[in-house]
């Protein structure tokens, strides 16, 4: 008898983990899912927001979709930035919406760096223009922001040195997510999607990963700049 329900314990016990461990994944996917996965364990905190998702294509190319574009990027500076030892969070890791929803999503976005208390707000897009001559990458910051200026035109030096196109004026920008960002924030737009040459290169994993090292450089020396003089 003593063996019967000790066996039975032993089944109970195991039921009752296997339903904890089941909950305990959930609460981790709907986490995941609603907050925000911080990568890297330095000092330095940095938003990096990949543009658009889910219906919100943005831009678009004979299937070729800005909303890829800026994940793809994003995930490749977020790698870049966490191997400099700095903190790094994504508002988005993949090809979805906030609630599914395109207004709670741009609310949601400049409201992490309050959340996060970040130093720097990263956004990436493409751009477009109605003909295909206009290339190269452009930046746009924060307005009524010295920081973000200054942030902006370090990015842009090193953009520059990978591509002479990159060079176009740095420009105050009247967006939403720079605007409301609780810290200096840029926008950039890392190319013409309405381009063939940009369209090529926006394609180019080598290209992207040469954006992502320039744009971490340009962060870098800006962090030394403003918080070590």
């Amino acid at each position: 008898m003593y063996i019967l329900i000790d066996q039975k314990r032993k089944k109970i016990i195991i039921i009752l983990l296997f339903f904890l461990i089941a909950l305990l994944l959930l609460i981790f996917i709907k986490s995941t899912n609603n907050e925000l996965a911080v990568y890297g364990t330095g000092s330095f905190r940095i938003i990096v927001d990949p543009g658009h998702g889910s219906i919100d294509t943005g831009t678009h190319f004979n299937g070729l979709y800005e909303k890829d574009i800026n994940l793809k990027l994003a995930r490749i500076l977020t790698v870049k930035l966490k191997e400099n030892n700095i903190r790094t969070a994504m508002t988005r890791n993949e090809d979805q919406l906030y609630k599914d929803s395109r207004n709670k999503d741009l609310k949601r976005r400049p409201t992490l760096t309050g959340k996060l208390k970040t130093d720097l707000f990263i956004s990436l897009h493409v751009n477009q223009y109605h003909t295909s001559q206009p290339s190269g990458s452009q930046i746009f910051y924060k307005t009524n922001s010295d920081k973000s200026k200054l942030l902006a035109k370090t990015i842009l030096k090193y953009l520059i040195k990978i591509r002479p196109e990159n060079d176009r004026e740095i420009t105050p920008g009247n967006y939403y997510v720079l605007n409301q960002a609780d810290c200096p924030a840029v926008l950039i737009e890392i190319g013409f999607i309405s381009s063939p040459i940009d369209r090529q290169l926006l394609t180019d994993n080598k290209y992207l990963e040469k954006m992502a090292n320039a744009i971490t450089a340009g962060i870098i020396e800006y962090l030394k700049t403003n918080f070590y003089n």
